[in-house]
């Protein structure tokens, strides 16, 4: 009977980490996202730029602000 029982725990254990390392992974893949997705939104955000006088105001990528 003891072994069963020890083969439980150890089982319980081995899915413990298994989930506690498929989370981390989904972390990182949405943390990757994120960064992807904000990255796009500020290629996209379009400022009107007075850094360069001389043309005037115009609308200038935000990258650019950076």
């Amino acid at each position: 009977m003891k072994c069963f029982e020890r083969y439980k725990k150890d089982k319980k254990r081995k899915e413990k980490e298994k989930k506690k390392e498929n989370n981390n992974n989904n972390n990182i893949i949405k943390r990757r996202k994120e960064k992807k997705k904000q990255i796009k939104q500020i290629k996209g955000e379009m400022r009107e730029c007075s850094l360069y006088p001389c043309v005037g105001l115009q609308e200038v990528p935000a990258v650019m602000h950076m």
